[in-house]
């Protein structure tokens, strides 16, 4: 496959992840470029869990702009 086609799928499924996670009942969030670790989570009743530690260790610039700042604020919680 051409790669400029697999980057344009690649940014095609970031700017479709906020609306498709709203439609999950859970959802776990993993930058598998660094740790299979995951970061942050969507719980069953639609609070975006980020788990301060491991978000700063990796600090996925792809998970805030598409992910965070989308996110309703009163539904984000920081876990220590």
């Amino acid at each position: 496959m051409p790669p400029d086609k697999i980057l344009s799928r690649y940014q095609r499924s970031l700017e479709q992840l906020h609306e498709m996670t709203k439609l999950c009942y859970r959802a776990y969030f993993f930058d598998n470029s660094n740790e299979l670790t995951p970061f942050a989570e969507v719980t069953p009743n639609g609070f975006l869990d980020i788990k301060e530690k491991a978000y700063n260790k990796l600090q996925p610039v792809w998970f805030r702009s598409h992910v965070l700042l989308k996110w309703s604020k009163d539904k984000i919680r920081i876990i220590r």
